[in-house]
């Protein structure tokens, strides 16, 4: 691909930034201004009318209408030919908050080679990065200082950390995917749900009726902003984007649907630039969506339909999705103090790193009080725990110890079968190594699987090597997770997973199953539960180390 010689630079990453690579060449910029966009039908007069009302309403309330001209005149003069480094450096520079976090972005990379002093000014800035790589950062730069000083409250603040984390979940996505100019992913994703940010932020009534409607009538998000607003979020969000003057990429990518799937007869090189920004931006939004979810086992429920939905448009598994998400969360955790992003205590991020939000160093009242209707033996747990981890400094059968775990984890709680489940190495399947409780031969005949990509949530404990608890298998909501090879069994109302992992390999895991429905599963029981699985590991991993 020849290079864009009119513009040289280096790609600029508003988060993560690697170091320092040519810039390849982008689709061209257009001033978006009264052109027609490929969605199916054309806004109606209506339509128009109502975004254009909507837009007003918006420009009366904060500090919109600077910020809006901001934009507009950003991506204006960057599509004007002649434009040149200062003229668009002094546009750029009217905003003091935005003018300081893009010196700070630009010089957290290794700039030196450059200026040994480092980068000082927006000008120096455009002569490194270029135009393209200017306009992008500059516009959701102030998208996201935009939302940020308007957040009111902690439900409109994890919107802002969200379209921010939208946006690094596109660009890695595009970089899985094996796209070119991954940055322009980046901001399709931070400007995909610009409609529904919007309302959050200038109508918040509007907003929670909007939620109201599509809970209680089973519409669709879409369909009940239609009800309330007139528009969909959509709608909205494209006419606003046209008003700012967007590059038409970003424009187009915002109306994409996942339920336009590809049809049969189309191939890959047929889909447009446009269409696939719009699928890994879609897609992100979705996925970081998930994650206001606090139940684990809801969200991976959620995760395995996202992929259903995308199925033939986005090439992940569940391990793929795991590390999205997960290098996401570290980069924005990384940069945080640069962007202003309060990250202490968030239960989105805790949701993202699969742990409560409450620290491990709080006193044990503090735990107590979460469950204090349910009892634990713990002191005599503790007892156990210590005597088993004198065992392990002498020799020892790992069978033994085993068992000896199983016993413990039996009659300390009130599980009715506890078994050890581990991959057979010749048959690949995972089947009961040792077990304990009423019907445990059963149990060891009848309870085994082989190895697939099947999304149950046996598979989810050993692919994702996570924990897992079932309150109640014939709850709606646990539906997918359950394969009937399990349900045939007819063996427990709901169970436990403890993943078992020795250097990264998942080996296996606790299955510890009960007669009864639960509404939960005690703190005190968790912790012990975990503590000796982690005896268990530690003597397998000994006794490698020894073979």
């Amino acid at each position: 691909m020849t290079p864009d010689k009119s513009k040289k630079g280096f790609d600029f990453d508003p988060i993560d930034i690697s170091g320092l690579i040519p810039i390849k060449k982008a689709d061209t910029p257009e001033i978006v201004e009264n052109i027609p966009l490929d969605n199916p039908e054309e806004l109606t007069d209506e339509e128009s009318n109502i975004i254009d009302a909507l837009y007003l309403k918006m420009k009366k309330k904060g500090d919109f209408p600077t910020f809006s001209r901001q934009i507009i005149e950003v991506n204006q003069i960057i599509t004007t030919d002649k434009s040149s480094a200062k003229d668009i450096s002094q546009v750029i520079m009217k905003d003091f908050s935005l003018t300081n976090k893009l010196i700070k972005l630009v010089n957290t990379a290794m700039y030196s080679q450059f200026n040994q002093n480092g980068v000082s000014s927006v000008a120096s800035a455009m002569n490194i990065m270029g135009s393209n790589q200017i306009q992008r950062t500059a516009s959701s730069l102030m998208l996201f200082e935009h939302m940020r000083n308007n957040s009111q409250n902690q439900n409109l603040k994890d919107t802002t950390m969200l379209t921010y984390m939208s946006g690094l979940m596109s660009k890695d996505l595009a970089r899985l995917e094996g796209f070119r100019d991954q940055e322009e992913f980046q901001i399709c994703g931070m400007f995909h749900k610009l409609g529904e940010n919007l309302v959050a932020f200038y109508f918040p009534d509007k907003f929670r009726l909007i939620h109201e409607i599509e809970k209680n009538k089973g519409l669709s998000k879409n369909e009940a902003a239609k009800k309330i607003l007139g528009v969909d979020f959509k709608t909205l969000g494209t006419g606003v984007a046209k008003k700012w003057r967007l590059p038409n990429n970003i424009v187009k990518s915002m109306a994409f649907d996942p339920s336009d799937k590809v049809s049969q007869g189309d191939s890959e090189k047929t889909i447009t630039r446009a269409e696939r920004l719009g699928r890994i931006s879609s897609f992100s939004n979705a996925l970081c969506d998930i994650y206001r979810n606090p139940s684990p086992e809801q969200r991976d429920l959620s995760i395995a339909e996202l992929l259903k939905t995308f199925d033939g448009m986005i090439d992940l598994n569940l391990k793929d999705v795991e590390g999205l998400v997960k290098r996401a969360s570290e980069r924005l955790k990384a940069h945080a103090s640069i962007m202003n992003i309060s990250i202490s205590q968030n239960e989105i991020l805790a949701n993202m790193d699969n742990k409560p939000v409450c620290d491990d160093a709080k006193s044990d009242n503090s735990e107590s009080a979460l469950q204090p209707d349910i009892k634990v033996p713990r002191e005599n747990v503790d007892k156990d725990i210590k005597r088993i981890e004198g065992l392990l400094a002498g020799p020892y059968q790992l069978s033994d110890i085993l068992i000896d775990i199983l016993n413990v984890m039996h009659k300390g709680f009130d599980y009715n079968q506890i078994a050890i489940c581990i991959k057979d190495v010749r048959s690949n399947d995972i089947m009961v190594r040792h077990g304990l409780g009423k019907g445990i031969d059963i149990l060891r005949k009848e309870f085994r699987f082989t190895l697939s990509k099947s999304e149950d949530i046996f598979h989810f404990s050993l692919l994702r090597e996570k924990d897992y608890t079932i309150h109640d298998i014939n709850d709606p909501k646990f539906k997918a997770l359950i394969p009937a090879w399990y349900r045939q069994l007819n063996i427990a109302k709901g169970f436990d997973l403890y993943s078992l992992v020795i250097d990264h390999v998942p080996l296996g895991f606790f299955y510890a199953d009960r007669e009864n429905v639960i509404d939960h599963s005690p703190f005190d029981q968790q912790k012990c539960m975990k503590k000796l699985r982690g005896l268990a590991e530690k003597a397998i991993r000994i006794k490698k180390n020894l073979a």
